[in-house]
């Protein structure tokens, strides 16, 4: 029995390697492989996404906070998003651009398994389609709308 259960769990966990790899010179399979974001263009997002978030904390909105909240404590007319966001936290915007820094390495791994998920999904979708119309080839055609 735990033979039987060893020999499932080394072919289960095979499987889905052997069923997502990609066909070779598929030119479908390699538009979708063009299609997603190069890891430069990742970085590049990531470099944008670092500057953006500077730029975001580094608004000034004390006055418009003293604005709708007259009986706040007066933490100057120059505060910023980031000193309002930090809370005193010395370490806040560098946690805040280390998010981004994981943000791209996810970003990273997401495409390299989309290069191979998104053909196989196209694949498995074309056998799907080909099967409900084998399924369905004998129904009559003329009723159905």
């Amino acid at each position: 029995m735990r033979v039987l259960s060893l020999a499932t769990v080394l072919m289960l966990s095979t499987a889905p390697a052997a069923l997502l790899a990609r066909t070779p010179g598929d030119p479908q399979d390699e538009e979708i492989v063009r299609s997603l974001p190069s890891d430069r263009q990742i970085d590049d997002t990531a470099g944008a996404m670092d500057r953006a978030l500077d730029a975001l904390l580094d608004v000034h909105v004390g006055e418009v906070a003293d604005a709708v909240d007259p009986g706040r404590p007066n933490h100057g007319r120059n505060e910023t998003v980031g000193e309002m966001a930090s809370h005193g936290d010395p370490n806040y915007r560098e946690r805040m651009h280390h998010s981004v820094g994981e943000m791209t390495n996810s970003m990273h791994e997401i495409s390299d398994r989309m290069a191979v998920l998104a053909p196989a999904l196209r694949r498995s979708m074309k056998e799907f389609e080909r099967s409900i119309k084998e399924a369905t080839r004998d129904l009559p055609r003329d009723d159905y709308r």
